[in-house]
Order: structure tokens, then sequence, then C-alpha cells
């Protein structure tokens, strides 16, 4: 089932520290009902979803956070069987994963407003 508009967002990271408000969003029409917005930031910035969708509804694109539904990827990691001393390193990276912010909290997305599909990553 396909909704009646398919927005394929990137939210994407420069090496600079910040991007200019000009060429923070780029939209791209694939067809009809088909688009592809690419934001742009800066590793010093934070990205703002709500805002990205702002800059989409001044392009004629309107997008409203209560009426999206965000289909995003997670991603479960689990230790293979390998050498102490490589489960070790693995433990401890788990670690710095499971406290890191999740994407839907960082992006500050509606809980109610996500759908993950998940798969389990060995390490």
């Amino acid at each position: 089932m396909l909704h009646e508009r398919v927005i394929l967002l990137t939210l994407r990271t420069e090496d600079a520290p910040y991007v200019h408000n000009v060429r923070r969003v780029q939209i791209e029409q694939l067809s009809p009902s088909f688009w592809r917005v690419v934001a742009s930031y800066g590793w010093r910035e934070t990205p703002n979803v709500e805002e990205v969708f702002h800059r989409c509804g001044l392009e004629g694109l309107s997008c409203r956070m209560m009426e999206t539904s965000f289909f995003m990827s997670h991603e479960s990691l689990i230790i293979g069987k390998r050498p102490w001393y490589l489960r070790l390193r693995g433990k401890l990276y788990l670690l710095l994963q499971r406290n890191a912010l999740r994407a839907p909290d960082q992006f500050e997305i509606p809980p109610n407003r996500v759908i993950e599909l998940g798969t389990q990553v060995e390490i």
C-alpha cells in the first residue's frame, strides 16, 4: 500500500560546521505523487524535520507533521562468536550505541508518527 504522496527525506551532514539557508533544502519531483527532499546540515547544527517541512511548504510541497507517517530503519546489534577481546570491543560499542539518541528523538519526530523497520546486524 502506497500513501497518496510519498516523500523520500534524506538528512545529510556536510563537512562544514554550518550550511547556508539557501542551500539547506533541495526538492525534486520524481513523479506526480513521488518526491525526493534532501536537507543538508553542518556538523554543528541540529537537524530539524519541522523546519524542513516548513521550507517544503514555501516551495509548494505541503507537509504536516501530524499527518505524516515516518518509516525509519532500526538496527539491533548482536555480538557474534569471536575471540574474547573482540567481543569486549563489541560490548563497548553496544554500550555506546544503547546510550545514543534514537533517530525519532534526535530529529524531534512525534513517536506516534514513527514506523520502525528493523534488522539484526552482527558485529
